[in-house]
């Protein structure tokens, strides 16, 4: 009796946009890569919440845990994709922040979220 084998690593994802496409492709190709400028201009065209940066971010998460088939593992730690990413939570966070509003550091969760329910 033979078992198929397990899979552990997911095949990469189809990308959603242009920067999901971008990085996607880059991940096919041999690692370490140190700059990804063809990839930076586009983050700030990009809406924070959309489908394209979302994927992105995981892409670049998941090569932290069990990464991609046929991924090379140089990606997790190379310094290009890093700042990426790096790039796309700040772009993230202040879509976050502008939405959201300033805090007051006094402020506790259960005000803050009477306060923002409809």
């Amino acid at each position: 009796m033979s078992f198929a084998p397990i899979a552990l690593e997911p095949a990469l994802p189809t990308a959603r946009g242009p920067l999901s496409m971008a990085v996607l492709d880059l991940l096919t190709e041999r690692a370490p890569r140190t700059h990804l400028n063809r990839i930076e201009a586009s983050i700030h065209d990009s809406d924070p919440y959309g489908i394209d940066v979302q994927l992105t971010l995981y892409v670049c998460y998941e090569l932290h845990y069990r990464g991609f088939a046929g991924v090379d593992d140089g990606w997790e730690w190379n310094p290009g994709l890093l700042h990426l990413r790096a790039q796309l939570e700040d772009a993230f966070l202040s879509g976050v922040q502008r939405d959201v509003g300033e805090i007051e550091t006094e402020a506790k969760a259960d005000s803050e979220m009477e306060r923002l329910s409809i």
